[in-house]
């Protein structure tokens, strides 16, 4: 009786390890809607909500100064900042700041058509106290979205064109790529477009001090 109940614990344990074999469990991955590394080919959705905060924090006791990359483009995130957070020190009440030549900016939208957002903020406690924000070369400056600051002639001026911002009156706005820009014509693509071509940086109006 003995051997037979061995005998039948073996079978027992033969045909579990038989099915164990056969029997496949399934293990799911949960699924995250979203492509792996910094290139997203298919839409996202923050049902949860987001927060930007590439943020680059400078101050100036200097009265004029010619931005480089590195001011308005993270060098190790490779975009532009979310915000230029400005806090103007010393003497001068606001610092004339020039933006950098988009060729040296082209590798962070290398396409036509790319869009990108920011905002520039003056953080101080003296009143009025700001920076101007000067077109630098092949930039081109709009406001809410019309038309470029214009001349009575009604073309854009031949001059850089330059926008103040004071403390509390934050302003922000969308840098598109573009391939070219004339001036007489508007914004127009051509053929013989070359690259690096001009960014657009379209600017929302100012509004009263907070």
């Amino acid at each position: 009786m003995t051997d037979k109940k061995v005998v039948v614990g073996l079978v027992v344990v033969a045909l579990i390890a038989i099915g164990s074999y056969f029997v496949k469990t399934e293990v799911k991955v949960p699924s995250f809607g979203a492509d792996s590394g910094p290139t997203h080919l298919i839409a996202q959705e923050f049902l949860g909500g987001s927060v930007r905060g590439l943020v680059n924090s400078t101050s100036t006791t200097l009265a004029t100064y010619t931005m480089v990359a590195a001011d308005l483009a993270n060098p190790r995130q490779g975009a532009f900042y979310d915000t230029y957070l400005h806090l103007k020190t010393g003497a001068v009440a606001t610092t004339t700041n020039t933006f950098p030549a988009t060729s040296t900016l082209a590798h962070v939208l290398p396409r036509a058509g790319m869009r990108t957002d920011i905002c520039f903020v003056v953080a101080t406690s003296t009143g009025g106290a700001g920076m101007i924000i000067a077109e630098g070369t092949g930039w081109k400056f709009v406001v809410a979205s019309s038309t470029r600051i214009q001349t009575a002639s009604g073309l854009a001026p031949a001059s850089a064109v330059s926008r103040t911002i004071t403390g509390g009156q934050p302003t922000c706005g969308m840098i598109v790529r573009e391939r070219v820009f004339n001036d007489s014509a508007g914004f127009v693509e051509t053929a013989t477009s070359t690259i690096p071509g001009d960014f657009v940086l379209i600017l929302t109006p100012t509004y009263p001090a907070q």
